[in-house]
């Protein structure tokens, strides 16, 4: 039941950048909304089109708390964390500014979230494209439908409530760990020391994270509340710079990832999904670096306009290759030790413990010997 109409029920945060074309639709599905009694933040990072002029003639007609926020580009967790310092609703909810939300969906989460305590709900989507060209021909505009589709499935057929280590760790385990933020409805009291990763791609990866390990309670269903659009626009060709953000993202959260290992030794089953995540980020972050090194001379030339720049393309090349070397006869190594170590009786988990300590730092601290052009994000 709807108790202190003074208090937003939930607080909406619209980051916007350049999508003019898009963002009225997005704040009309708000509108549209069955739940009353919820305000509304739309941030607009610095956008160099009509965004900003749009989302006001789209919010004139809005009879709730509206708050419009301008800033400098700053990347999508910039604004995403101005939206969090504004807001005071008791939960909160970050939706895409190109997206929708079902006319229901602020109003099935909100009941879930009050009637079962919950300190956030997981939900699923669904896709749409307003052009079928969109993914570069019909098919595989409906092949991409099709497969964001599965990659929401959350796995579940009736609402599911568990402890959020609980549900971090099922997720891994059964790989429908489905990071995406506007697909979760927040406690706002769970987010008060919370904030996104500034600066880098895939900043809902270490967010989610943190909620999940801090979350008392929370609850998964498998409705699709939310509706994501393929866009043409979005679908371009990956540069040499688009290599270098997403080789410098994915080691951020590589070593986020590790430094929470660390805190966490005591829960075997919590340690080795978060392990299995962390792994998974070193592969790519290597992966992203193997592909940046086969470009191109000419390419690597130009990344001289980047910060890389400062410490030579040479060095970084010969740090790299020292890294991979060294860091792919470690971690096999140790996952052997690993692997003998977990079938043995009681009397090695002694042992395995110190081989878990040995396998965050060894591989943490080969992998942190790291340009400062890079550590410099840590700060």
């Amino acid at each position: 039941m709807e108790t202190d109409v003074t208090i937003p029920l939930v607080s909406i945060i619209i980051p916007a950048y350049n999508v003019e074309s898009y963002i009225e639709e997005t704040i009309l599905s708000v509108k549209n909304q069955t739940l009353s009694n919820w305000e509304l933040i739309v941030v607009d990072d610095g956008s160099t089109d009509n965004t900003y002029s749009v989302i006001c003639k789209a919010v004139d007609s809005i009879r709730q708390n509206v708050t419009i926020l301008q800033q400098e580009n700053r990347g999508l967790s910039a604004a995403r964390n101005a939206g969090m310092e504004k807001a005071s609703g008791m939960y909160i909810y970050f939706l895409d500014s190109d997206d929708r939300l079902t006319k229901n969906a602020l109003s099935v989460l909100y009941t879930l979230a009050k009637q079962y305590e919950l300190d956030a709900v997981f939900f699923s989507a669904t896709a749409f494209a307003d052009d079928l060209q969109a993914a570069g021909s019909e098919k595989a505009t409906k092949k991409r439908i099709v497969e964001y589709e599965r990659y929401c499935d959350r796995g579940v057929e009736n609402l599911q409530i568990s402890s959020g280590r609980e549900a971090f760790t099922a997720m891994i385990n059964n790989n429908n760990y489905v990071p995406s933020v506007p697909f979760t409805l927040y406690k706002h009291s769970l987010l008060e020391d919370k904030h996104f990763v500034d600066g880098i791609l895939f900043e809902d990866n270490p967010f989610t994270m943190e909620i999940l390990l801090d979350a008392k309670r929370v609850g998964i269903i498998n409705e699709k509340l939310y509706e994501r659009r393929i866009r043409a626009d979005s679908i371009m060709q990956i540069g040499v710079f688009d290599y270098v953000k997403r080789f410098e993202s994915r080691f951020i959260i590589s070593e986020v990832l590790r430094k929470k290992l660390v805190s966490i030794q005591d829960d075997d089953t919590l340690y080795s999904a978060l392990e299995k995540l962390y792994r998974e980020f070193v592969r790519m972050s290597i992966e992203d670096y193997q592909i940046l090194l086969d470009k191109k001379i000419e390419d690597r030339i130009h990344l001289n306009e980047y910060n890389l720049s400062r410490i030579g393309i040479t060095q970084f090349q010969v740090w790299y290759n020292d890294l991979v070397t060294d860091l792919h006869r470690q971690i096999g190594l140790l996952q052997k030790e690993k692997e003998i170590a977990e079938t043995q009786s009681n009397e090695a988990r002694v042992e395995l413990s110190r081989i878990k300590k040995t396998y965050t730092y060894r591989v943490g601290l080969k992998i942190t010997a790291i340009p400062r052009w890079l550590r410099r994000k840590f700060k």
